[in-house]
């Protein structure tokens, strides 16, 4: 009886482990859904990252580096924006950082829970679990940057229409490079 029992056990056990140790059989990280489209309708491929293999080198000023008002904000004389400007974007800045205060200390907590131990008495168990706090890095980056996203059309209505055609094309060019610094910390693969 007791064999039966143990044979019944390993005939449910063992795919479970076999898929555990080939990385769930699925190339990597799920892909991400649901991204919500910027305003200049270009809609950031986050299924490729973190699913390269590579190292994640990314730090919070990294991320912070994604937000739009602080691209209007640095480039306040390029755009020739007024005091009050200044003042309504800095407010809405300080709202921003506030709403993703507790995502930047999810990002701190993860880069400690994916540095692999060495000792772990068992490797495939830590090899999942780093793999899980990579996927929910990604995530939680992704949350943030969709609230950079959605904070984007509020400073532009800030901006006379000359401003406003100014910034979109900074924005533009801004929301192109921190893609491509995504793909790059975040050991993700490259998009064709």
């Amino acid at each position: 009886m007791m064999t039966r029992r143990m044979l019944v056990l390993a005939i449910l056990v063992l795919p479970a482990i076999a898929e555990a140790q080939r990385g769930g059989g699925g190339g990597g990280a799920p892909p991400v859904r649901g991204v919500s489209k910027n305003p200049r309708g270009d809609n950031p491929n986050y299924n490729g990252l973190g699913t390269g293999g590579g190292a994640f080198t990314i730090s919070n000023r990294d991320v912070e580096s994604l937000n739009p008002i602080k691209l209007l904000l640095d480039k306040k004389k390029d755009l020739t924006l007024t005091d009050d400007q200044v003042k309504q974007l800095r407010e809405l800045d300080a709202a921003l950082k506030t709403e993703n205060d507790t995502l930047f200390n999810q990002i701190d907590s993860l880069r400690k829970e994916m540095k692999a131990k060495a000792n772990a008495p068992n490797p495939t168990v830590e090899q999942l679990r780093v793999k899980g706090a990579r996927t929910h890095m990604v995530e939680v980056i992704k949350a943030v940057r969709e609230r950079f996203d959605r904070s984007e059309p509020d400073a532009l209505a800030l901006l006379d229409e000359t401003q406003q055609k100014a910034a979109s094309g900074l924005l533009d060019k801004h929301q192109q490079e921190g893609d491509e610094m995504l793909q790059a910390k975040l050991g993700g693969r490259r998009r064709s």
